[in-house]
């Protein structure tokens, strides 16, 4: 493996478990909206595969802030929401849930 391909392992090790976190704020949020993965997929266009492994608890599954500001536009949250605590009276939430 070269240089660059270690140092993107390292990098990817390193934050492997931010990565789960926002997964797991993601199918948070994807719940609260009453969405299924099969739903939010289709709604942000892309495979439901794709959602499935960024949620997974055991990911493995790196993804890109285009990626997670398309995710947060399906779910109608600020893409803050992902990086801070959850809170059912979010700020982050554009669109209250009733």
């Amino acid at each position: 493996m070269n240089a660059g391909g270690e140092w993107a392992l390292r990098r990817h090790k390193k934050f492997i478990q931010k990565y789960r976190e926002i997964g797991r704020k993601i199918a948070f949020y994807r719940h609260l909206r009453g969405l299924t993965q099969e739903e939010l997929a289709e709604k942000i266009e892309v495979s439901v595969s794709h959602i499935s492994k960024i949620e997974a608890p055991q990911a493995n599954t790196s993804f890109s802030l285009d990626m997670l500001i398309l995710i947060a536009e399906g779910l109608e949250v600020d893409v803050a929401a992902f990086f801070n605590p959850i809170e059912i009276s979010s700020p982050y939430i554009k669109n209250k849930v009733e």
